[in-house]
Order: structure tokens, then sequence, then C-alpha cells
């Protein structure tokens, strides 16, 4: 799975992409990297996406000091 992020000027000014995608490499034993505002995730093993979006979130809000609303089906 291969995952791209890309954020403007209002997101990079308060979280790193490179630093969230970072995370979500260790997590899911991958590769990811880039900068503040483009980053890249490759994953050899087969992940669901939306585990790997709900990780994601968790990293920003763990980052960011604040918790996120919930949208459900």
């Amino acid at each position: 799975m291969r995952l791209f992020g890309r954020g403007n000027k209002r997101i990079t000014e308060k979280i790193s992409l490179a630093d969230v995608f970072n995370d979500l490499a260790r997590y899911f034993n991958g590769e990811g990297g880039g900068h503040a505002a483009a980053a890249a995730l490759s994953v050899r093993s087969k992940i669901d996406l939306t585990t790997m979006l709900i990780k994601a979130l968790n990293i920003i809000e763990q980052r960011l000091g604040i918790k996120a609303s919930r949208i459900s089906d």
C-alpha cells in the first residue's frame, strides 16, 4: 500500500506531514518520509485503508493535542 499526503501552509504551520508519515511507517513497519508539505508512505503488508487513515488521524490528534470530531456512516 502507498499513501501520499499534501498540505498547505495553514497545515504545515502546525504539523509536518513528514513526521506523521514517519510515525505511520514505524507503526506499520514500512517506509515513510518527505517534508512538511508533502510526504509518502509505503507498506508492504496488506492493510485496510480505513485502519491506516484512523491511525493517521490518531497521530495527528496526538501531535496537535486535540481530539477531532468523528464522522460515521
